[in-house]
């Protein structure tokens, strides 16, 4: 199965991606690019400014316009911040906060690899949210490859607010 992952914003959300992707391959899914067809689209987003909430949601609608029946996966500082509004985006499947990104590759597993329920596209969305301020643990897993870029990074810091 094939994995895409967007990321906007800062240096943190490409290290988080890059987690997010070790782990996904861990699990057995292939990772390819955010304009190729997936049957899962990871958006790691950003919500600094109002064009970084409207660059998310546009990687939404980009998604699903490769493949209408993908899961859609919105975590990131966005996600976090707003979960009731990215609820409301067309099409997203699960709104995963930032404390639960290293949960990917068991929720997409569990969504896309359930033998008992296949995967179809539901109206809801799953919000899986955990509050950043009581969870204080620095959870981080070794990173090899760091897609389309020059120079890897150093975690020091999970969110904007941290």
């Amino acid at each position: 199965m094939k994995v895409a992952c967007v990321t906007l914003g800062c240096r943190t959300n490409q290290h988080d991606t890059a987690e997010m992707q070790t782990l996904l391959e861990q699990e057995g899914f292939s990772i390819v690019s955010g304009k190729e067809k997936a049957d899962a689209y990871v958006i790691n987003t950003c919500t600094v400014t109002q064009r970084s909430d409207t660059s998310s949601r546009l990687a939404v609608k980009k998604s699903l316009a490769i493949n209408p029946d993908a899961l859609v996966v919105f975590t990131g500082c966005y996600a976090q911040l707003n979960p009731e509004e990215a609820s409301q985006i067309n099409g997203l499947d699960i709104v995963l906060g930032n404390a639960d990104k290293l949960r990917i590759a068991n929720l997409i597993k569990k969504k896309l690899l359930n033998p008992g329920q296949p995967w179809r596209k539901s109206a809801s969305t799953e919000t899986i949210l955990s509050d950043i301020h009581k969870k204080r643990i620095f959870r981080t897993i070794p990173v090899r490859n760091f897609q389309g870029m020059t120079k890897a990074f150093i975690k020091v810091q999970t969110g904007c607010d941290e």
